[in-house]
C-alpha cells in the first residue's frame, strides 16, 4: 500500500494541533476515493444557535466518535469510519466552520470546541459511554471531554494525537508568529476581496484552513463558502487561543484510572533527521515523551509506534487503525459482561 505522506504543508500541520514540523522530503499522496455520504451534509444537530454536521452509521455498543485533525473535519475518517460500521456504531462529525458545519461564533473561546462536542453528543442522543477516537489536535479534544465527563467515556485511541497541553519549552511554539501572520494575511485577503481575483491566493488559504488536497471533489462543492471571510477570522481566533486551550486542559488533566487507553504514535517521529546530527529533531523527540506522558493518565494503556507511518496514520495503515479502534471496542463489550 503506497503511503499517504505530508498531505498538508508545514504550516497547514500547525492548524492541526502545531506540534508536528515535518523535515523529510514530501511523497505523493495515493489517492482516496470520496465516499457517497461525505460529499453532502449529514445529520445537522443544532449545538446551541448553529449547527454541527454529523456523520452516524452500523450499529452496536458501544459507539465509537472519531475527531479529526483541526481544519480537516469527519472527511478525515472517510476510510476508516465505514469499515468500522460494520462491526459497531460510528459517528464522525465537522467542527464549527469546516467543511459542512455552520460558521458558529466567530470570536470562539478557549474550550469552545469541548462545548461544542459536550452539546453534539448530547442532543444526537448518542449513547453513553462511547469510544472516543482523537487523531491529531482531535487527541487533545478528547483527553479534554474525557476530563470533564468521565463516566461518558468508555476509553480513548490518540492517532498521533496533538500534545501542545504538554509543553515546557518555548522552542515548542517557536512556529507561532509565523503562523499567525500567515492566517492574519489570509483574514485580511478574505475581507478586502482580493480571492476574487487572485485564485492563487484563495487556493493557498483555504488549503491551510480546510486542507481538503485529496479530495479536491469536496473543495469544489465547498468553493463558495470558503471565499466567506467569518471562515478565516474564526481560524485565526482559534489559532491566537491555542495556548489559553492548553492552560485549560493542563488545568483538568485527571487520571482515568482502568479505562483502556492507547497511543498510536507515527514512525516518522524516531526518524533521523540530518539536521540535527542524524537524531530525531527536538519537536518529535519532544513528542514521544510527550506520548509517554499521556500514557501515564490511564492504569490499562499502551502505546504503539507504527513504522514507516506519517502524522496521517490512518491513511497510511488503515486496515491496522481500524483493528485497534476494534480491539479497543471488544476490550469495553468484555469489561461490560463480566
Amino acid at each position: 500500500m503506497h503511503h499517504m505522506t505530508r498531505v498538508l504543508s508545514i504550516l497547514t500541520q500547525v492548524l492541526l494541533g502545531g506540534i508536528l514540523m515535518f523535515t523529510q522530503a514530501a511523497a505523493a499522496p495515493r489517492n482516496v476515493d470520496l465516499p457517497d455520504y461525505a460529499s453532502r451534509p449529514g445529520q445537522m444537530v443544532d449545538v446551541g444557535g448553529y449547527r454541527l454536521n454529523l456523520y452516524c452509521m452500523g450499529r452496536g455498543a458501544p459507539t465509537v466518535v472519531l475527531l479529526s485533525g483541526g481544519g480537516w473535519g469527519a472527511v478525515a475518517w472517510a476510510e476508516l469510519q465505514p469499515r468500522i460500521a460494520k462491526m459497531t456504531r460510528v459517528c464522525s462529525y465537522d467542527r464549527a466552520g469546516m467543511n459542512f458545519s455552520d460558521i458558529g461564533p466567530i470570536d470562539r473561546k478557549p474550550g469552545q470546541d469541548l462545548r461544542d462536542l459536550t452539546a453534539l453528543l448530547k442532543n444526537a442522543n448518542i449513547a453513553f459511554p462511547v469510544v472516543l477516537v482523537g487523531w491529531s489536535a482531535g487527541g487533545m479534544l478528547a483527553r479534554g471531554y474525557t476530563n470533564a465527563l468521565p463516566d461518558n467515556v468508555a476509553a480513548i485511541v490518540t492517532v498521533d494525537g496533538s500534545d501542545f497541553d504538554y509543553w515546557d519549552s518555548p522552542d515548542e511554539s517557536a512556529w507561532l508568529p509565523h503562523a499567525l501572520e500567515l492566517f492574519h494575511n489570509c483574514q485580511q485577503q478574505a475581507v478586502s476581496g482580493v480571492f476574487e481575483t487572485d485564485p492563487k491566493a484563495f487556493k493557498d488559504c483555504s488549503g491551510y484552513g480546510n486542507p481538503l488536497t485529496i479530495f479536491p471533489e469536496l473543495h469544489r462543492t465547498l468553493e463558495r463558502d470558503l471565499h466567506n471571510p467569518a471562515h478565516y477570522t474564526q481560524w485565526l481566533n482559534e489559532l491566537e487561543h491555542e495556548s489559553d486551550w492548553a492552560a485549560e486542559l493542563r488545568e483538568s488533566r485527571r487520571s482515568y484510572g482502568q479505562k483502556p487507553l492507547v497511543v498510536l504514535v507515527a514512525g516518522d517521529h524516531f526518524r533521523p533527521n540530518p539536521k540535527f546530527e542524524q537524531r530525531p529533531a527536538p519537536a518529535d523527540i519532544s513528542f514521544v515523551v510527550h506520548s509517554y506522558q499521556i500514557l501515564s493518565l490511564s492504569n490499562d494503556s499502551k502505546m504503539i509506534v507504527m513504522p514507516d507511518t506519517s502524522h496521517a496514520i490512518h491513511y497510511d495503515r488503515p486496515d491496522f487503525v481500524t483493528d485497534v479502534i476494534m480491539n479497543t471496542v471488544t476490550k469495553v463489550r468484555d469489561s461490560n459482561n463480566k
